[in-house]
């Protein structure tokens, strides 16, 4: 793979709210290990806390932790800008984050350029554009993790089109050994608790199956939850479904499992069905996000584009049978090195830019 032609005396600064469990807190961590790895010249800035991933930043990754108590705190306004005048580079994660440094470096007129990694999930059903983000937020720079992302800046925000990049997500491959008698069995889901991850359909397909269902995940809407409670009282399946939260490792949990499911509706990567692949675990999912458009023709039986129970149980029974090599699709889409080399050229593109 070629190397990158990017500077090692650039100075990289990644930059999220707080590392809590979810899909851009994952990455923001990755990109920073791996650049740290790679002899870049990389540092964190935690806007609010460090959070309960913090323990995976590498040691040698220099960490500033912000703590700002508001978006009105106006001395973090100083801290900040004290701490992102010292980079080249500014790698801001997720669109709240952005604006707030955006409008720190506007404040104290830095000069250095700042990028916005939009983690999006739901632009396959929300496409509209946060307020004053077209006019006062606008970025420059725009890195999008799937192409709905990028076309939606382009087409909607109007950033410049050589200013837009699509950087696939991945996740770290994860050694968990291989304890041969242990029995595979069941299916996983991994998301957290809110209607637009759609754990109600995996609970309406368990009368049909016989198997059982794992949900991991945080419960981020309390009715839901109780919704999918009474759901699962409903149909009788209380034997057959369980739940798991707060557990920040489930590559290590992957290969307990016979295969996964994925029902969101609207997904922009997902890393659960990366995660999946790094560990050779078969699946099926809702055709919604840049996983599904990469996968699709060389695993389109793993996907749906309907919610319809029969079509689901069909597909679950027909993957379980395949017996194909999952983990081979990892190697060749959604490696680490795959992902560092694409940000790198990224990087190298808008410094000269």
């Amino acid at each position: 793979m070629k190397v990158s032609t990017l500077n090692k005396k650039a100075r990289i600064l990644q930059v999220i709210d707080v590392l809590n469990i979810g899909g851009a807190e994952q990455i923001c961590i990755l990109l920073s290990n791996l650049l740290k790895k790679a002899n870049y010249d990389v540092s964190l800035l935690l806007l609010s806390g460090k959070g309960v991933l913090y323990d995976g930043v590498d040691k040698s990754v220099c960490v500033h932790v912000l703590n700002k108590k508001s978006n009105f705190d106006i001395f973090s306004y100083y801290q900040c800008a004290k701490i992102i005048k010292q980079y080249d580079i500014v790698h801001v994660h997720m669109r709240y984050n952005f604006k707030y440094v955006y409008l720190v470096k506007k404040l104290f007129r830095i000069k250095n350029k700042l990028i916005l990694h939009d983690h999006f999930g739901n632009i396959e059903i929300d496409k509209s554009i946060p307020f004053l983000f077209k006019k006062f937020f606008k970025p420059n720079y725009y890195i999008g993790v799937s192409d709905s992302l990028v076309q939606w800046a382009r087409n909607e925000v109007k950033i410049n089109k050589a200013n837009t990049y699509l950087l696939l997500n991945t996740v770290a491959k994860v050694v968990t050994k291989n304890n041969k008698k242990e029995v595979k069995s069941g299916i996983v889901l991994v998301a957290n608790i809110k209607p637009i991850k759609n754990q109600l359909h995996a609970i309406r397909l368990m009368p049909y199956l016989d198997t059982t269902l794992t949900i991991y995940g945080n419960i981020q809407d309390k009715n839901y939850y109780d919704t999918l409670l009474k759901e699962i009282q409903k149909l009788h399946v209380s034997e057959k479904v369980k739940f798991i939260h707060g557990n920040t490792n489930i590559q290590t949990e992957l290969n307990k499992y016979s295969m996964a499911i994925m029902p969101s509706l609207s997904e922009s990567g997902p890393l659960v069905l990366i995660e999946c692949l790094a560990q050779g675990l078969p699946f099926v999912s809702y055709k919604t996000g840049e996983v599904s458009r990469v996968l699709e023709k060389e695993f389109s039986f793993c996907f749906s584009n309907t919610f319809d129970i029969e079509v689901w149980v069909e597909k679950i029974n027909n993957v379980l049978d395949s017996g194909y090599n999952f983990s081979n699709a990892y190697n060749t889409y959604f490696s680490e090195e795959v992902y560092l080399k694409t940000c790198l050229d990224i990087y190298q593109n808008i410094k000269h830019s």
